[in-house]
């Protein structure tokens, strides 16, 4: 009969409690978490602060703030009332010049003009054409166009202000992709590569996210915070 002190194999069944069955594995090396989370700062791919060619009156406005424009765009013109009638100068001087081309052409074909003669017009007709394009050129800089394709930002003149070569008509910025820079601590540096894939989500607007990629990594380290400098 079993001992009722406790002692003997059932007591020792007793004390140990009930079994638990356990698995053993192999002790590995695993990434539990790989991913790094930063703040960074966004900013357009492009951005171009447009200043007239030249100085003068604006006459007309054509854009407004957060308006979409292709490159080449007009953006503002200025009074151009001067560089209008030195076009119509030098086409007459070109209508000129090319008259009298056909006429020392005409005569040396007789030998009445000389080649001296027919260089001479020749070299007046080239330099009326090069007014001409000039006078153009001029005028077309009288309109203020976009560089870039892009988005509109603040429109600090209004017509009827005058302008100088520093005045800052408009800012145009080039949202297609958005260039994001943030710091990563020193010991994600050997894991940060140009082309790993990342994805970012604007404070303005929780709900979307945009993929993107590293696109260049800093080629040292910050001293005094310890970081690195990584674009996407």
């Amino acid at each position: 009969a079993p001992k009722q002190d406790g002692s003997g194999e059932e007591g020792s069944r007793r004390q140990r409690g009930p079994q638990t069955a356990v698995v053993v594995a192999p002790v590995i090396n695993a990434t539990i978490n790989d991913k790094l989370s930063a703040i960074g700062t966004g900013r357009a791919n492009r951005s171009v602060t447009v200043n007239p060619y030249d100085s003068g009156r604006l006459t007309e406005i054509l854009v407004e703030s957060g308006q979409t424009i292709e490159q080449g765009g007009v953006i503002a013109r200025l009074d151009a009332e001067a560089e209008e009638i030195a076009v119509d100068r030098a086409r007459i001087a070109l209508d000129d010049a090319q008259a009298r081309m056909k006429r020392i052409t005409a005569l040396r074909t007789s030998n009445t003009a000389t080649a001296v003669q027919v260089t001479e017009a020749d070299r007046a007709l080239s330099n009326a054409q090069l007014a001409l394009r000039d006078s153009e050129l001029a005028l077309d800089r009288r309109s203020v166009r976009s560089p870039i394709s892009g988005i509109v930002g603040m429109v600090p003149v209004e017509a009827g202000n005058y302008v100088t070569t520093q005045t800052a008509i408009v800012t145009i910025e080039d949202r297609s992709t958005i260039i994001v820079d943030f710091w990563v601590p020193e010991r994600y540096a050997s894991g940060i590569a140009v082309g790993a894939p990342l994805s970012a989500t604007p404070i303005a607007r929780p709900n979307e996210v945009l993929e993107g990629t590293v696109s260049a990594v800093d080629n040292r380290l910050d001293e005094e915070s310890r970081t690195l400098l990584v674009q996407a």
